[in-house]
């Protein structure tokens, strides 16, 4: 499970473009396909994808995210 604040998508570049829900689902993607990776190994992924995007854009927001791995 991976919960996240609308900081994450609305992460903007000097174009004044969002980072987006598709740019989200696709780094959280390359995150999991990888051998049971670590949950702050997936977290790390996302806030570095989302600050290369942005770039030298100040943030708007602060960005929190959760990451839950489920086991029986």
């Amino acid at each position: 499970m991976f919960l996240y604040t609308d900081s994450v998508t609305e992460a903007v570049n000097p174009q004044k473009e969002m980072f987006g829900a598709d740019r989200l689902d696709a780094t959280l993607h390359l995150g999991v396909t990888s051998m049971a990776p670590l949950l702050r190994e997936v977290i790390a992924s996302v806030l570095s994808a989302a600050q290369a995007f942005a770039g030298d854009a100040k943030p708007s927001d602060d960005i929190t995210m959760l990451a839950c791995r489920w086991r029986e």
